[in-house]
């Protein structure tokens, strides 16, 4: 309960200086917060609004709620490295690569070693 509480307290917050349709995105991650849907919904929303640092809790929750979904885990990391956390993101991309060998995981994956000054790696 106390969590809910806690929940309420961040959407009522947040709701004072939201956009209606984050307003309505941020109850219904209140409402269902193991939804991944609405997880999802929140941090597509920060995504198509260029809100970097807003979105990485909801694709995280997201992630931990549903760790298969590709598309999910490929924002998470551009994420990652858009907030310079290249270690994060490569963490994520080896895993990923693991489970599905995909050109677009190795350019990502490349990026981040360039970002981490590996310049040989990328």
């Amino acid at each position: 309960m106390r969590g809910l509480w806690a929940i309420t307290a961040v959407v009522c917050l947040c709701a004072a200086e939201a956009s209606p349709e984050e307003t309505a995105l941020l109850r219904q991650v209140a409402v269902q917060p193991e939804s991944f849907v609405a997880n999802r919904r929140l941090a597509e929303y920060y995504l198509t609004h260029n809100r970097i640092q807003s979105v990485l809790p909801w694709l995280e929750k997201a992630a931990r709620i549903n760790p298969a979904d590709y598309d999910n885990d490929y924002d998470l990391a551009l994420a990652r490295l858009e907030t310079k956390d290249p270690d994060g993101a490569g963490r994520l991309l080896r895993e990923m690569l693991s489970r599905q060998d995909r050109s677009e995981l190795h350019n990502l994956l490349g990026d981040v070693e360039e970002a981490k000054g590996n310049i040989d790696e990328a």
